[in-house]
């Protein structure tokens, strides 16, 4: 069965059908884009339609819960082929109980922290291999992470008494 379907993850019954709350039209869309389209914290639909008309489907759904939306940076010295934007990056969050990873596809990575006032830690691995923490992230806001030298090499070879290994 194609077409678009959406669901809500309930913590403790799981994820439920929500579907039939979809317009018409759309549940037999060609793709969809999820983004904070108003930026009020809360992810909205963008879905394409098989005319290729895109439509909005903005979450108004109160606002209620804490969110942290990372934007990062990379260094842009050396030859200028830098991956600016961290595309590729896996970014990690932790907020008490909850643990979070996304791997960075564009330019705001999103994390939901639902009733959790604050995140604890929030820990990028850059493309190159190097990772960065930033401990205790704003919530409600950007977070502009941006990537840092921290040595030539980001890996440690140790001599074993016969080869570095």
């Amino acid at each position: 069965k194609g077409g678009v379907r959406l669901f809500r993850n309930d913590a403790t019954r799981g994820f439920e059908d929500l579907s039939s709350v979809l317009p018409p039209d759309l549940r037999a869309g060609r793709a969809v884009v999820v983004a904070d389209i108003d930026q009020d914290g809360d992810l909205d639909l963008i879905v394409a339609g098989w005319d290729g008309r895109p439509r909005v489907l903005r979450n108004d759904g109160g606002n209620v819960n804490q969110y942290v939306d990372v934007r990062l940076v990379a260094l842009r010295q050396g030859s200028g082929k830098n991956n600016a934007f961290g595309l590729g990056a896996t970014v990690e969050l932790r907020a008490r109980d909850l643990y979070q990873l996304r791997l960075a596809t564009g330019g705001v990575t999103h994390f939901g922290l639902g009733r959790r006032l604050k995140a604890d830690v929030l820990r990028v691995r850059w493309p190159n291999g190097v990772s960065q923490t930033v401990y205790y992230p704003g919530t409600e806001e950007d977070v502009l992470e941006q990537q840092l030298l921290k040595g030539s090499c980001p890996f440690l070879y140790v001599w074993d008494g016969r080869a570095f290994t």
